[in-house]
């Protein structure tokens, strides 16, 4: 069988906003994604995910510098938003 492709993935949904009507979107948009990812064949999803309170400036910061950070030559790094 094929090697499996290792991908890490930061999923960013943020539907709510200080000053803005909630967005109904981001939600389903992150399920959806999140449920594409995890059900390809021959890929090792490595996902993590921050929806809206959980999706502060500090948090995201973090993901790039502590997750993405463990790809390496021939791994597949994904950044998806949704907001």
């Amino acid at each position: 069988s094929p090697a499996r492709l290792r991908l890490f993935g930061l999923l960013i949904g943020i539907g709510t906003y200080q000053r803005v009507r909630p967005l109904r979107g981001p939600a389903h948009d992150l399920r959806v994604v999140e449920e594409y990812l995890r059900n390809l064949p021959d890929v090792e999803p490595n996902l993590l995910v921050l929806a809206d309170e959980a999706a502060t400036k500090s948090a995201i910061a973090d993901a790039f510098t502590n997750h993405l950070t463990k790809a390496g030559p021939g791994d597949t790094v994904f950044v998806y938003f949704s907001g």
